[in-house]
């Protein structure tokens, strides 16, 4: 069956990213169409800086000389035969100053959408510092920041991915989609709270989120989830949360989806319609 990737990591090591090229004819057979991008992405900062802001278990796919993903996407899309399932979406976990400035600036090399890590304070599931208190400003000028880049995506029509932990943050969540009722966003891992992620869905038509890095969960208790699916199935999309370059973990996770036993219009609006929505497609 057709599908689409919405939650794929790419930066790090260029010999990596490209040695993990091989695994994407083999998915793009398996049915891959799409796969939305995350391309980390410094905002000129300095390398030890930006790197506070990515969780402890996946710092080791950085590396200092990696700045952004606009060189090596294009060495990417010239190597492979087929690249068309490339959808780069502009990662700043850790944006600063004239916010819209650097938006222009990236967005010219065909970024399709928007993602934010949310962490006004420090972050004690991920163990990561917020952007403020790294940058040495005040929690207000952050949320500033966040507001503006909202504000940008709502009038260019890009969809946004805000990483974002309803459990600590679920007003923030809720202001952003009552301030933007047009903005597309997406609280990936089903917000952290599905009991939470609900309300959100309940109240908010331009609220979406994916089970990306939740297959463990899901294998735990497949009836919940299965059910939670099934309610929400015009809200919710299929992402893997893998690294680019390790990308062949979809496979396993596909067999999870499988397992759910899901109605067949829902396994294909998880897999594949409502991240087309999402973006803005068809």
């Amino acid at each position: 069956m057709d599908f689409i990737d919405a939650h794929l990591h790419f930066g790090g090591r260029q010999e990596e990213i490209m040695g993990g090229l091989d695994i994407y004819p083999g998915l793009i057979a398996l049915g891959l169409k799409k796969a939305y991008i995350l391309c980390f992405t410094t905002f000129g900062l300095d390398f030890s800086d930006a790197i506070r802001v990515a969780p402890y278990h996946a710092r080791a796919h950085y590396h200092p000389d990696y700045v952004d993903a606009n060189n090596l996407l294009q060495k990417i899309r010239n190597q492979l035969e087929d690249s068309d399932f490339i959808v780069p979406f502009l990662d700043f976990r850790i944006i600063h100053g004239d916010v819209e400035s650097w938006l222009e600036q990236y967005m010219s090399f065909g970024y399709k959408g928007l993602k934010t890590l949310f962490i006004p304070e420090y972050d004690d599931f991920l163990k990561v510092d917020s952007p403020a208190d790294i940058l040495g400003t005040t929690k207000a000028t952050y949320l500033d920041w966040q507001q503006r880049v909202m504000d940008y995506g709502d009038k260019n029509d890009l969809c946004l991915i805000c990483h974002l932990n309803l459990n600590n943050h679920f007003e923030y969540a809720r202001e952003f989609l009552a301030n933007f009722p047009h903005l597309r966003v997406n609280f990936p891992h089903l917000g952290f709270s599905r009991k939470k992620m609900r309300l959100l869905f309940d109240n908010f038509e331009n609220c979406y989120s994916d089970i990306s890095g939740l297959f463990d969960h899901i294998k735990k208790d497949p009836n919940g989830y299965s059910d939670y699916i099934e309610h929400y199935k015009d809200r919710i999309m299929f992402g893997s949360d893998c690294a680019f370059n390790e990308a062949k973990k979809a496979e396993e996770y596909l067999e999870i989806v499988a397992d759910l036993d899901l109605k067949e219009g829902t396994t294909r609006k998880l897999l594949y319609d409502v991240a087309v929505e999402f973006l803005g497609g068809p």
